[in-house]
Parts: C-alpha cells; structure tokens; sequence
C-alpha cells in the first residue's frame, strides 16, 4: 500500500480506529470547513451561504475575483489586497458632460466602506480645454476626498474640500494655461493622484466620471492611467 504523509490538522483514519466510517467523516468534515476557502460565483451567493459569519472566515467571489475575509472588528466582509485596473487604451471626449470612464469602474457593496487611489494623466489638442472629473457612486453614499495635483507648470486647481456626499471627489484643471504645455497634445498631459474614502449605503457602481472643462478639441485620458480599491469595511 502507498503511505502518504498527513495533512496538517487533518484527520486519519487508523487501522487501529473503531469502524464507524460517519464518526471519521463527520470528524474529516468539520476540520476540511474550518481549512478550505468555499468559492461563489456572486456576492449574494456569499450572503446567503453565510447569513452569520464568524471572525476569520474566507472566501472567494467570482463576481469581483477577489478573496474576502470576515472581520470581527468592523463587522464586515473585506479584502486586504487592492482591487486595481488601469487603461489599456486611451478615452478621447470633447464637451462638458461628463460620464463614467469605460475601464475605471467598480462594483461596490452596500453598507460597506472602501478606500481608493487613482492617478490619471490627461492631455488635450486644445489649449485651455482641461479636464474635470468626479466620481460616480451609489445612492446617498458619502466620499471623503483628498487630491494633489503633480503638474510643476500649472497653477488654480479647484479647492477640494472633505464631504462630496451630493458631487464627490471634484478635481479640476485651471480654467487658463500657464504656457500651454501640459494642454498641448504633444506634451505628457497633467498627471494627477487622487485618494480618499468612500462609504456606501446601497450597492452601485464607483467610477471615475469625467468630461473636458471647457468644449475646446478633444481631451484624452491616456493609457496607463489607473484606479485601485481597498474594502476596508
């Protein structure tokens, strides 16, 4: 017969043990739960598997491809390695309306709390035209924003303040170019890192919405440019 070395924790069957083979499966069961990470295909298959999860319990979803864990401290589901996704092409746009960027786009929970950071680089074939992004988020959800601009050549960005509960996360161009460099189609564009917090009340989608500042030529979001989450609650 082939002697096989036992997994840690787990229980074998002896020569020597009782013939009961539920005892032994029973027994092999219970630890197998307590080791394997069960896989769902949807976050409301997760829910409905686990309606009171215990602190430490893991699994992983299809749906977001991501491993959660379950934290007794914040009482919530959450994954400890960022979700992240960049542009593989660039998104050229001309006018003022803004809408969600096609590939910085998650799907969040409700009552959940996430913490994000994006760094998007624009650039434009029209001086002046600049850029303005906020955030797409679910209903009545409250972001907690930060935003620091990298550009060396460019002065005016918009203040941004702690609370976008009803516009998140507005970060905008100047509305004049210092020397037109970083407007011009031919230069690198204005490279920006955004951060902050997003607290949900209802599931959705978060996403980088964006538009030009001012309806002049075409303004890029190039590729490369990219966002990640942490579920931190």
């Amino acid at each position: 017969m082939t002697q096989y070395t036992p997994k840690a924790v787990l229980p074998y069957a002896e020569l020597t043990d009782a013939a009961n083979l539920q005892t032994f499966g029973q027994a092999l069961t219970s630890t197998l739960d307590s080791i394997v990470s069960p896989k769902y295909a949807l976050l409301s298959d997760r829910t409905a598997a686990n309606p009171t999860p215990s602190g430490g319990d893991c699994c992983y979803v299809g749906e977001t491809d991501k491993y959660y864990i379950y934290s007794s401290t914040v009482g919530n589901w959450i994954f400890n390695t960022p979700w992240c996704k960049y542009k593989p092409t660039g998104t050229g746009r001309s006018g003022t309306s803004q809408s969600d960027d096609p590939h910085l786009t998650f799907a969040v929970e409700a009552s959940s709390v996430y913490k994000f950071t994006m760094g998007l680089a624009f650039i434009t074939s029209a001086v002046n035209a600049g850029w303005v992004n906020t955030l797409s988020t679910p209903a009545s959800s409250t972001v907690e924003m930060l935003g620091l601009s990298l550009a060396t050549t460019e002065s005016g960005f918009n203040a941004v303040t702690t609370n976008f509960a009803s516009t998140p996360g507005l970060q905008s161009s100047p509305t004049t170019a210092s020397g037109g460099d970083s407007y011009n189609s031919t230069a690198l564009g204005i490279p920006s890192i955004q951060s902050g917090v997003l607290v949900t009340s209802g599931a959705g989608t978060l996403a980088v919405k964006w538009a030009q500042h001012a309806s002049a030529g075409t303004t890029t979001l190039v590729a490369g440019s990219w966002m990640e989450i942490l579920k931190i609650g």
